[in-house]
Order: C-alpha cells, then sequence, then structure tokens
C-alpha cells in the first residue's frame, strides 16, 4: 500500500520542508523501540539493503530511491511529502539549491514562452535562468518570480481573428496593468466630456506628427489613460480596455506597423469606455467561445469605422479606389486621413477573398515615427517604472482638443 498522499510537484516538497520538518532518525528509533525489531530485520522486512536503509535515516544519502523513499515512509507512517521533505533538509545546501533552480526553470516554462520574448527583444537568452528570473522581477517591480503568478488584471480585448497564446497574452495583460498602476490619470473619468471629445478625433488622423499626442493628451484630461505599446511577438492584439481603480484605461498596439490600424484601435476601444465598462468589470481574460463578447467587438468595430469613414461614404470612393486624387479629395472633405480610407478598402476585399493588403503603401505613413514621438512602452525596457517615467515626460501638458 502507498503513502496516502503523493507530492504534486518539486515546489510542494521544498514547501513541506520549510514548513513540516521530521526527524526521520528520531522517529525511526522510535519505531525500533515499538515493534521490538532490529534494524537488520527491518531492512529484510520492507526490502531495502541495510546500507541505504542507514543512509536514509540518518540522512546522509545523498541520492536515496523513490521506491526506498517509500518503503521507509510506510513504515515510519509518514506521508510521502513528508518524508521527501525531512530527507531534503538533511541534503546539503547545493543539493536542496539545485532543486530551488529545477523548480524556478519548470514555473518560468510554465508561465513564459522564453522564444517569444526573446524575439521581442524582453531577454537576450532563453537558457540563462538567473538572467531571466532578474529580467522578470525587475520589469513587474517584483521580488520572487513566483509572485508573477499573484498579479491579476481584467481585459476586454479587441484583437484580430488569429489563434491567442495565453502565455505570452498573459504576460502582456499583466504588463499593461502594471503601466495604468503607475500612469493612470490623475482626473477623474468624465463621460460626458469624453462623448464630446470623441468625433473631433477623426480630423486628428490627418496631422501624423502630432495627432495622435493631441489626442491622448486630451483623453487622459477626461480620466482616460491611454498606451501606446510596442506589440508583442505573434499575440494579434491591437488593443485593450482595462479598469485600473475602477477607471478607463486602454492601450493600443503598432499590430502590422498599421498607421490605419492603430487610430481604429483606439476609437474602438473608446467605444467600450462609453458603453461597456460593467462588462468589463465583470470580464475576466477568457474570450474563446462567448458570443456576448463578439457581439460587443461587433458593435465596437462598426462604431468605430462609422466615426472615422462612415459606410456611405465608401460607395462613392471605393469604385475609385485607384485613383488617388479622388481618395484624397474624399480624404479632406471628409477630414481623415487617406490611409485610413485604404485600410477599409483593404479590408472589405479580405472579407470577400481578395488580397490588396500589400496595395498602396505610399499612402501610409511611418509607425516608427510615433513610436519615438509618444515614447511608447517597450519590452527594452528595463522596467515598467522607468518605461512610465519616460512616457510622463512626453505627456507633462495636459490639453483639450480645441
Amino acid at each position: 500500500m502507498l503513502p496516502t498522499s503523493t507530492p504534486s510537484s518539486i515546489a510542494d516538497i521544498l514547501s513541506a520542508s520549510v514548513i513540516a520538518p521530521v526527524d526521520i532518525a528520531a522517529l525511526y528509533a522510535k519505531r525500533l523501540e515499538e515493534t521490538g525489531l532490529k534494524n537488520t530485520q527491518v531492512a529484510k522486512l520492507i526490502g531495502i539493503e541495510r546500507k541505504s536503509l542507514d543512509l536514509i535515516i540518518d540522512g546522509t544519502s545523498k541520492q536515496p530511491s523513490l521506491q526506498n523513499l517509500i518503503k521507509v515512509a510506510e513504515f515510519l507512517g509518514l506521508e510521502l511529502n513528508s518524508m521527501i521533505a525531512s530527507v531534503l533538509q538533511a541534503q546539503p545546501k547545493g543539493t536542496v539549491n539545485q532543486l530551488n533552480t529545477a523548480r524556478k526553470a519548470t514555473f518560468i516554462t510554465n508561465h513564459f514562452d522564453l522564444p517569444r520574448l526573446k524575439a521581442a527583444g524582453f531577454i537576450k537568452k532563453v537558457d540563462d535562468l538567473e538572467a531571466i528570473e532578474q529580467r522578470i522581477c525587475k520589469f513587474f517591480s517584483i521580488p520572487k518570480i513566483e509572485d508573477y503568478e499573484n498579479i491579476e488584471a481584467g481585459i476586454l480585448f479587441s484583437k484580430t481573428k488569429n489563434p491567442y497564446d495565453n502565455k505570452m497574452i498573459d504576460f502582456w495583460m499583466k504588463s499593461a496593468c502594471g503601466y495604468f498602476d503607475m500612469l493612470q490619470s490623475p482626473q477623474p473619468y468624465d463621460r460626458d466630456l469624453l462623448a464630446m471629445l470623441i468625433p473631433k478625433i477623426r480630423g486628428y488622423t490627418r496631422d501624423v506628427a502630432t495627432g495622435l499626442q493631441i489626442v491622448i493628451r486630451a483623453l487622459y484630461n477626461a480620466g482616460v489613460t491611454v498606451l501606446y505599446q510596442q506589440h508583442l511577438a505573434k499575440t494579434s492584439i491591437r488593443g485593450a480596455t482595462i479598469l485600473a481603480n475602477d477607471k478607463p484605461c486602454i492601450v493600443i498596439t503598432d499590430l502590422n506597423k498599421n498607421y490605419a490600424t492603430i487610430w481604429f484601435a483606439l476609437v474602438h476601444e473608446l467605444h467600450h469606455v462609453l458603453y461597456d465598462l460593467d462588462t468589463i468589470r465583470d470580464t475576466t481574460f477568457h474570450l474563446t467561445g462567448e458570443p456576448d463578447l463578439f457581439l460587443i467587438e461587433n458593435r465596437a468595430n462598426d462604431f468605430a469605422r462609422e466615426l472615422l469613414f462612415a459606410r456611405d461614404k465608401m460607395d462613392y470612393v471605393f469604385p475609385m479606389i485607384n485613383n488617388p486624387t479622388v481618395v484624397q479629395q474624399a480624404a479632406q472633405k471628409h477630414n481623415v486621413h487617406p490611409s485610413i480610407i485604404y485600410s477599409f478598402y483593404q479590408y472589405d476585399q479580405a472579407e470577400e477573398g481578395n488580397n490588396y493588403w500589400g496595395a498602396f503603401k505610399e499612402y501610409f505613413p511611418d509607425v516608427r515615427k510615433l513610436t519615438k514621438q509618444l515614447n511608447a512602452a517597450s519590452w527594452s525596457d528595463e522596467s515598467i517604472e522607468d518605461s512610465v517615467a519616460k512616457i510622463k515626460e512626453a505627456f507633462q501638458l495636459l490639453t483639450l482638443l480645441p
């Protein structure tokens, strides 16, 4: 018969070794007295070599087999967790350190996609455990790696149709919430002011140099904090709406390095702020198979599209999409950047099975200028705190849209 409890992980064993050490030698001596047996007789009865038994009892066995530990635990009436933990207590410090290293390696590989974090520039190597642990702890300002698991965040995502990866999105989500803990606007959320600002956003898409910065400042003054963040490798998120201290915060990414997508994502998320805050309060990270959530996403998409370039305007422009003069005139008339018109055309064509994503590139601004202008949150920054300091410096002055 096996012990009633078996260890579920090295972490459990090490935890037990700290919390509930047992004096194996004293317990064994007591059992000998209770049974009237001698050491040699016990070894024969439980099917273990006497030398191996002695090493386990006196705590000098360097690598006892699991089978032998089970046998001795049964004889002593110990649960296997306690038996192993007690043996570990007597091990040299180096042995326990090695087990701690293995435990940390398991935790890190279970919670982080190391190759993708390396591709994003967050870590330099995937096999330097100490450097990885230090990098993560410093970035999130946590004392030990296990605290990463306790970082909580609730988010409503604006994402593409691609499947998402839990590890990477969990990392992205927790980092975003970490930013907002320090970056959040001190202004109270003013829904009426936000509703007044949103219709004015379209015109600022035409100001490539400073338009987005001006809009973000105005939203900050309305109590809505917006973070512009570098897209994380192999995730499909273009934006997210978060409630931090019950105030709305928005993340927009440079997904696909597309100027029009950035503006679309911003307006999409502002729809969530206006109409879906109660849903966000109740929404967790899990998205797949939630029809109500997809309905919310569709409404936000429709809202963003109608605000930026309504469908009734497309009927005139789209048949002449290859005439840049017509598109430029329509963009000027309706006070929107031409790339947004081209982007909507590309999307509609994709819905019909036509690939135009590579067309009209010359009419899309270089989003790298936005990254420099806004001091975007970067995965190469040493910590969230350092990144927030740079972002605050970029937005010292708060302005309203005129």
